[in-house]
């Protein structure tokens, strides 16, 4: 059925799956092991990196890639091209990579390291195309990550604010402008407290795109829909109504809740109580009459139709987006796109779930949980923060790695190991003998992975690599994974830069 087959990013497939590509790509006489498989003249053409074979924990197996490649060399006609061209980085950026990671590759646990040839033209620009950005902490106290990850934050934040508008770059069009705030990405190695460097930058009015935030809790728009979404579920919820008045969608003063309190004592109508409840022919404050017959006609569709377009409906009526984007100043981009996010958490409730999605979203709120924010869709405006997951396959003109301090996991009590698809684990407090055998391998497996993940952090930057230096960093570190040979590289210095208002 299919005559040929192309295959890209090779090295992030399975043994199961490279078993399903030979027996498409073999001829009509199949053996009993598809490793045995004769392929038709060219069915098969495999494309893949093994430097940037860094999704293991998926079940990618780097061991099947390097069977696959010796496969395909020895079959008849069968080629393997080396591709060592670079068509993103400076010349000082493939160098250094090549200097770092040569030595590591050449381990007999790593794949074959072929080394990178830069092909761009070297372009005039104020800074080295690889510096460092040393982090210490004056103590002799243990530091501890979150430490690190604040004053990080804080330097990382400051160099961005400095370099753009400032930096100049060559464009594919070989026009040279001002680097702009989407020009920069920040990699980390996973999600941890990346709030922090959130935060950090949108102190300095740069807004911030992040596909890695995972804070949608601690977000000051998610309390205000919050609020909201409580009254709407719930009449009684006295405390939500206030929070909601006098909040930012709403906007009452504590004097305005106070008189519009008094007036209803002092009516005739026996009401002592500001409620959802309250009729509003009975308020004479034109704005809380207005909102509360918005509410009470919200209420009156929470049976009958989902959280989702009640939600959807109340930020439209209350006009909460306008609001929250004036609020928000610099992040209003952010603040929208949250806006869209909680609206998307309420679609797994069906119709009647208002009052389900209002606990869960209030527990939630309390455990402060990892939720993902909003994507921005403005990117080219905003400091991207990427996992280097996320990253491969992309590139930026401006990268600095970040959240290095992390730790490395513990080992699980259970251990698979990949090689053989076994499985070991304690066994009435004994461990077995097969068990620190297993763990040593797939540590060591881990640790390789960690290598490559750093390879493809450093490939890519295109202008500005920026490598973090922290001396005091725990041995048991992202950071420790590798030597990315600071000390060879000049301290960034951006005395020169005026940061722009």
């Amino acid at each position: 059925r299919y005559r040929y087959v192309l295959v890209d990013e090779f090295q992030d497939t399975d043994r199961i799956q490279s078993e399903i590509l030979f027996s498409i790509a073999a001829t009509a006489e199949r053996p009993t092991h598809w490793e045995a498989a004769q392929l038709r003249a060219g069915a098969l053409f495999l494309v893949g990196d093994p430097k940037q074979a860094i999704y293991r924990f998926r079940g990618a197996d780097i061991e099947a890639y390097e069977l696959c490649r010796k496969l395909i060399e020895d079959q008849d006609g069968g080629a393997v091209i080396e591709v060592t061209a670079n068509f993103r980085s400076q010349s000082p950026i493939i160098r250094h990579v090549n200097v770092c990671f040569e030595p590591v590759f050449a381990k007999p646990s790593q794949p074959r390291y072929v080394a990178l040839a830069p092909t761009l033209s070297d372009a005039l620009q104020p800074l080295p195309c690889v510096a460092r950005s040393t982090i210490e902490i004056a103590t002799d106290e243990r530091i501890y990550a979150d430490v690190f990850r604040e004053a990080e934050a804080e330097r990382v934040a400051d160099i961005c604010a400095a370099l753009i508008g400032n930096l100049p770059i060559l464009r594919a069009d070989n026009a040279r402008t001002p680097l702009q705030a989407g020009d920069i990405a920040l990699l980390s190695p996973g999600h941890t407290e990346l709030w922090r460097y959130e935060r950090a930058l949108e102190q300095r009015g740069l807004a911030v795109s992040s596909q890695a935030g995972q804070t949608l809790m601690r977000r000051q728009e998610t309390q205000d829909l919050l609020a909201l979404v409580r009254v709407l579920a719930d009449s009684s919820d006295t405390f939500a109504f206030g929070a909601l008045m006098r909040g930012p969608l709403v906007g009452l003063s504590e004097q305005e809740l106070l008189d519009i309190t008094a007036a209803l004592s002092s009516d005739g109508t026996g009401q002592t109580f500001f409620t959802v409840r309250t009729d509003p022919e009975s308020v004479q404050h034109p704005l809380a009459k207005d909102i509360l017959t918005v509410l009470q006609n919200l209420r009156r569709k929470a049976s009958i139709v989902t959280p989702s377009l009640i939600l959807a409906e109340a930020i439209e009526r209350l006009n909460a987006r306008v609001i929250i984007a004036a609020r928000h100043g610099n992040r209003n981009a952010r603040a929208l796109a949250n806006l869209d996010a909680l609206i998307e958490r309420a679609r797994s409730y069906g119709v009647a779930g208002l009052r389900a999605f209002a606990r869960d979203l209030q527990s939630d709120w309390e455990r402060k949980a990892r939720a993902p924010e909003g994507r921005i869709d403005a990117a080219e405006h905003a400091v991207e923060i990427v996992t280097i997951h996320s990253a491969k396959g992309l590139e930026w003109p401006v990268v600095i790695p970040i959240n290095s301090t992390t730790e490395l996991y513990r080992p699980d009590q259970f251990v698979h190991r990949q090689s053989d698809n076994s499985l070991h684990w304690m066994i009435g407090g004994v461990a077995p003998p097969e068990l620190a055998e297993a763990r040593a391998a797939e540590s060591l497996e881990d640790a390789n992975q960690r290598e490559r993940i750093w390879y493809v952090a450093c490939t890519r930057a295109r202008n500005l690599l920026i490598l973090p230096h922290i001396p005091q960093a725990s041995k048991d570190s992202w950071f420790s994974s590798v030597d990315l040979r600071q000390l060879e590289v000049p301290e960034l210095d951006l005395s020169s830069f005026t940061p722009l208002t």
